[in-house]
């Protein structure tokens, strides 16, 4: 999930003040980073890669995947289906409930 998209989420909320107090708390323990030349150059292939069995993904979402390939880092996102198309990037479901570990 980005910055951005938490920002768009409490701005449009019932209640903007609460939600962006809870974005900015969140926010706080997160390290947030770009889209460096190294994930610019994932990005870069895998646009064309898509663009080339036909398949479209918004531009957003492939920076999102490119930073996280790039750094090796799991991608956090409560849209799973955009992201499949990137085989070997780990993902986490923040929507779906998780069984408990034992």
């Amino acid at each position: 999930m980005t910055a951005c998209e938490l920002e768009y989420g409490a701005a449009k909320s019932a209640d903007p003040d609460q939600a962006r107090a809870l974005v900015v708390d969140l926010l706080s323990t997160l390290d947030i980073v770009g889209l460096d030349r190294p994930a610019a150059r994932q990005f870069g292939q895998h646009k064309a890669a898509l663009r080339r069995s036909g398949e479209i993904l918004a531009d957003a979402d492939l920076m999102i995947a490119a930073i996280a390939v790039a750094r090796g880092a799991e991608l956090a996102t409560g849209n799973v289906r955009h992201f499949r198309r990137f085989p070997d990037q780990p993902l986490e479901d923040w929507i779906r409930q998780r069984p408990p570990e034992r």
